[in-house]
C-alpha cells in the first residue's frame, strides 16, 4: 500500500514538472534578427520600421519581435 502511494506521488510529481517545463517554452518570446543593407530614411528601412515591426507584433500578440540591424555586421 505504501509503495503504491509513493509510485503515485512520483508519477504525479513528474507530470507537474513536465507541464511546468513546457508551459515556460509556450510563453517564450521569439526575436527575429533581420539584417539589411538599408537604413532608416531608405524605403526598405522605413518599411521595416513603420510596417513590418508593428504588424508582426500585432499578429503574434506581442510574442514575436523584429530586431533590425541596419548596415551593420549581423551579430548573434
Amino acid at each position: 500500500m505504501i509503495i503504491i502511494n509513493i509510485k503515485t506521488i512520483c508519477k504525479t510529481l513528474l507530470k507537474v514538472v513536465a507541464i511546468a517545463f513546457f508551459a515556460q517554452a509556450a510563453y517564450a518570446e521569439v526575436t527575429l534578427k533581420l539584417g539589411t543593407t538599408g537604413r532608416l530614411g531608405m524605403p526598405i528601412g522605413d518599411a521595416i520600421d513603420q510596417a513590418l515591426i508593428p504588424a508582426l507584433a500585432k499578429a503574434s500578440g506581442g510574442k514575436m519581435k523584429v530586431e533590425p540591424h541596419y548596415q551593420k555586421k549581423f551579430m548573434c
